[in-house]
């Protein structure tokens, strides 16, 4: 059975080929790391995120960029005229100039302004009567 991989006990890291554990270098003789040109590596890395939500017509995917451009928020459009964002940090900063709030992610709130409503609030939501 072959069980290769790097696990992180105590702050120190064990190598691990064919069950066995191996130095850092016997491993990555194997499992070279990443090149540097090949960009930065994080475990909370986002690819570009195309946005359904925020979309415009196709026609006005030009005209869309450059208002982006002005505002100092340079976002390219695909085809289909969704914006693409390459990072949390650009769909925030995106979101903001145009007014729009994304409640599906943590962040939202905090850097909104929004804050939590009181009982009272809610139950005004649900009960109007």
């Amino acid at each position: 059975m072959k069980r290769d991989g790097m696990v992180l006990r105590k702050d120190t890291w064990h190598y691990y080929l064919d069950g066995a554990e191996v130095t850092q270098a016997e491993y990555e003789r194997r499992y070279p790391p990443p090149a540097a040109e090949d960009g930065p590596c994080s475990l909370s890395a986002v690819k570009p995120m195309h946005s359904e939500a925020l979309a415009v017509s196709p026609r006005r995917v030009k005209q869309a960029e450059a208002d982006a451009k002005r505002h100092g928020v340079p976002t390219e459009f695909d085809q289909h005229g969704r914006p693409v964002f390459t990072s949390r940090d650009h769909q925030r900063r995106y979101c903001q100039i145009y007014g729009y709030v994304n409640k599906d992610d943590n962040w939202s709130a905090k850097n909104y302004g929004v804050r939590p409503k009181a009982p009272e609030e809610l139950a005004k939501e649900i009960f109007d009567g």
